[in-house]
């Protein structure tokens, strides 16, 4: 495999490697009332050639965090997040991934629809230069890769359980900063609310290429 991460310090991921290259600027956070959390405690319980099993904690003022990673032998991430609320009070909850300038390139993001899934060239421009409202008929988009012409990182979430959205508002854009960078944002909450009740949300990760193209593969 040419994927690698990793875990723990700032972020969810601090680093993703695509062919031995880290292509983000900083970690990849959760955001609660837009304060990043730092992830800690993080413990392996298997590795293996095949798998890797981890978990890790977060903590807020309004709730309590239980990460659990599964990490397959091509790099494909299932994480599954348990919240156990405190006060309970969410205005928003925001996952950030922050790309380099060279990775930031293009976007590729599907839904429930057929032969107007986006795959574009980003804009240089700066500031909001995609969001799901203005560039689909479908609001919820459960894939989204940005990357360049060989490297890039996807995020992808089954559906939009326990999340709380406004559709008026984007659930993901992609911001890009003076400097060339660009940062996906995926609203999870955009539509402020109270939660007393402990909830779950999973959602998936998978940095590419998998692996090395054949030598011939232009002969299949």
């Amino acid at each position: 495999t040419l994927t690698g991460y990793e875990l723990g310090g700032n972020g969810l991921f601090d680093k993703v490697f695509a062919k031995g290259e880290n292509i983000l600027t900083g970690p990849v956070t959760l955001k609660i009332n837009g304060k990043a959390l730092a992830a800690n405690n993080v413990k392996f319980q298997e590795k293996s050639a095949d798998r890797v099993l981890a978990s890790a904690k977060m903590d807020s003022p309004e709730t309590a965090v239980e990460l659990s990673y599964d990490i397959d032998y091509d790099g494909f991430i299932l994480m599954k997040l348990k919240f156990q609320p405190k006060s309970g009070n969410f205005n928003s909850m925001t996952l950030e991934i922050p790309y380099k300038k060279a990775y930031a390139e293009l976007l590729h993001s599907v839904a429930a629809q057929l032969r107007r899934n986006p795959s574009v060239k980003l804009d240089q421009k700066t500031g909001v230069i995609w969001d799901n409202i203005r560039n689909s008929a479908f609001y919820f988009r459960p894939y989204i890769w940005i990357g360049g012409i060989e490297k890039g990182f996807s995020w992808l979430c089954e559906s939009e359980k326990n999340w709380s959205l406004d559709r008026k508002k984007p659930m993901a854009e992609v911001v890009r900063s003076a400097n060339g960078d660009a940062v996906l944002r995926i609203h999870i909450m955009n539509k402020p609310v109270t939660r007393k009740n402990a909830f779950e949300i999973e959602m998936g990760f998978q940095a590419s290429p998998v692996k090395p193209m054949m030598p011939n593969y232009r002969k299949y």
